[in-house]
């Protein structure tokens, strides 16, 4: 048994735009949208102090005369050719392992890990990290990087590998029908052996479509986050018979809408996960005895998928909002296969 901890910070990740608006003029609502010149007589811009003009010739919204650097759209801080070392993680883990070594024609080796894996950089480029996600994506806010920090998109918290052999004993050299040409030809030289995986699932985020920070925000591949509702359960399913086109992984009345020129509170990551995965691929053989150690011929029979699982669903539809939220788009269908091969070594 072990304990496994480990923390990095000044990670290269792509999320910082040093040239994002400050939060705290999203007060000012729609009129951020309004064209500079129009301030007087627009009324989203009622009551409110006039934004002068940051140079001589600008032309554009109020929200962008706000910008630190008016003079420019977003600042692109490719950590590819610049030092973008926003990113930090922490991951500790329990793990167990037990090994059996070959006695009486039995090897097992069993792997169990217990972990949790937190955040605010899942890739280098926060785009690709949205393709290989749930959902998951670049910071939201520049300047409050901390509520970035949350479950890890590959966050696994248990997962279980089994894998053993077992030389069945029976035949020549084993306890039972050791002697014998023919007993051996039929009983002898079998072996069975097996690999069993059973993890969790990896967790799923919430969007808020169609939000506008006002600011900028979120402009390097970040997605918007939604509200979440106080003291409802965000998970939309539990149990079994989790039905395609009908079932929800997500429970709408979970989320709302953000509104505009605000930010939501639903991390970056929920604890509500894809469907655990398991996996049991199985095979049997036999060693054929030829009589001379020249020759070795052995049968092998494989069952992939042996108990026939139902493939993963995944593609939730994570839009707050949407007519789909929570449904799922896709299933990974991997029926079970079974093959069979005879080899002959000389």
């Amino acid at each position: 048994m072990a304990y496994v901890g480990d923390h990095g910070d000044h990670l290269q990740s792509f999320m910082h735009d040093p040239n994002q608006g400050n939060p705290a003029d999203q007060v000012r609502g729609a009129c951020l949208e309004v064209n500079l010149t129009a301030q007087a007589g627009n009324p989203a811009c009622a009551g409110q102090a006039t934004v002068a003009s940051p140079y001589t010739g600008f032309s554009g919204t109020v929200s962008q005369a706000l910008r630190p650097f008016p003079q420019y759209q977003n600042a692109v801080v490719d950590s590819v050719t610049m030092s973008d070392p926003f990113g930090v993680y922490t991951y500790e883990a329990a793990q167990v392992q037990a090994q059996k070594r070959i006695s009486a024609g039995l090897t097992m080796l069993l792997n169990y890990t217990w972990e949790k894996t937190l955040t605010n950089a899942d890739s280098e480029y926060p785009l690709q990290s949205n393709w290989n996600g749930n959902g998951n994506s670049g910071a939201l806010n520049t300047y409050n990087l901390k509520v970035e920090k949350a479950l890890s998109q590959y966050d696994i918290p248990q997962r279980l590998i089994l894998s053993y052999t077992y030389q069945l004993p029976f035949g020549k050299g084993k306890p039972i029908a050791n002697e014998g040409r023919v007993a051996n030809a039929v009983i002898g030289g079998w072996q069975i052996a097996g690999v069993q995986t059973y993890q969790s699932g990896t967790p799923l985020a919430v969007t808020s479509p169609g939000w506008d920070s006002g600011i900028f925000a979120g402009a390097l591949g970040a997605n918007s986050r939604p509200n979440s509702v106080a003291g409802v359960n965000p998970n939309g399913f539990s149990g079994k018979g989790f039905q395609f086109g009908q079932s929800q992984r997500l429970n709408p009345a979970a989320f709302v809408q953000a509104p505009n020129f605000t930010f939501g509170d639903a991390p970056r990551a929920l604890n509500v996960r894809e469907f655990a995965s398991h996996s049991e691929d199985f095979n049997f053989s036999k060693q054929i005895p030829m009589y001379t150690d020249r020759v070795t011929t052995i049968f092998r029979m494989e069952f992939f998928n042996a108990f026939n699982r139902p493939g993963q669903y995944t593609g939730f539809d994570t839009g707050v909002g949407d007519g789909n939220f929570g449904h799922a788009s896709n299933r990974q269908n991997q029926p079970r296969n079974i093959q069979a091969n005879l080899r002959v070594s000389f």
